[in-house]
């Protein structure tokens, strides 16, 4: 049974497999094959360094589909991250970003959070409180990942998600107050599932 964390991963991970397909189809019909696939491989390279988790699923997923597969070796990376992590290589990981340190590139982390929140809007019709809701569950993603062992990712990036985590959610106060507290709640609650969710707060959906 999947542990409420993992299945709000899980959500996000559908989500970025299934944007990657429909990338590759858009470019399908203007490209031949060969093409398709640097373009898909060029974009994902390009999504490397970002401080969102989304687009951290988003570019395995984007390697996975120009490679045509669900199960190709970047599919199977998505799929590890459905997994509780290993609390040892969790721990170890968590050292490794400390000492990384907290030089964090704010143009980076503002720049995802902005196209996070283009999406967001795109996705709830601009509607306030729909955004924040997603804005949270961008952030609760986020939180899940940074110190994740089944994520490929540099310390210093890994550092730079926890801080666009923390930019996120702030965004989502900014932009609905009265819902933003009870939404970080409920994903508190997700990592500690053990404690009651209050108020009947839930995770918003990707």
């Amino acid at each position: 049974m999947d542990l409420p964390l993992q299945h709000h991963v899980k959500a996000w991970v559908s989500r970025a497999l299934a944007d990657a397909h429909h990338q590759r189809l858009d470019l399908a019909r203007r490209l031949p094959p060969i093409s398709v696939a640097q373009r898909l491989r060029r974009k994902a390279r390009r999504l490397a360094l970002s401080p969102s988790g989304y687009e951290q699923l988003l570019r395995h997923a984007l390697a996975a589909a120009a490679d045509h597969g669900e199960r190709s070796c970047r599919a199977l990376e998505l799929r590890c991250l459905l997994r509780a992590p290993d609390p040892l290589a969790q721990l170890s990981l968590r050292m490794q970003v400390l000492a990384a340190g907290r030089d964090h590139n704010g143009e980076l982390i503002a720049g995802a959070a902005a196209r996070e929140e283009r999406r967001s809007a795109r996705r709830r019709a601009g509607d306030p409180d729909e955004v924040a809701a997603r804005l949270v569950s961008a952030a609760g993603l986020n939180r899940a990942l940074w110190d994740h062992p089944g994520l490929a990712a540099e310390p210093s990036v890994r550092a730079s998600m926890l801080a666009c985590a923390a930019r996120l959610e702030s965004r989502a106060v900014e932009l609905s107050p009265p819902n933003a507290g009870r939404l970080l709640l409920a994903f508190t609650n997700l990592a500690h599932p053990k404690q009651e969710i209050r108020n009947g707060a839930q995770p918003a959906r990707p």
